[in-house]
């Protein structure tokens, strides 16, 4: 056996070996707790219901982008 051989043979032993290691690795475990974005005892339905009826939405005007477009 030549030396192209042997380092094949080592290639694939360590490639077995590292599929082996790795599907033997366990599961990560759920964190506890609340999530980042969970809400706060501050935030209820009242409150939510406020806010967004703070939103002022107007009608967008569109005029200037119908008169780029048209000029293309």
């Amino acid at each position: 056996m030549n030396k192209s051989t042997y380092i094949l043979i080592a290639v694939v032993v360590i490639i077995i070996l590292g599929v082996w290691w790795w599907s033997n690795q366990p599961a990560s475990a759920p964190t506890t707790g609340a999530p980042a974005g969970a809400l706060s005892t501050s935030d209820n339905t009242a409150s939510i219901n406020s806010n967004l009826n703070s939103i002022n939405v107007q009608e967008p005007d569109f005029g200037p982008v119908d008169t780029d477009l048209n000029s293309l």
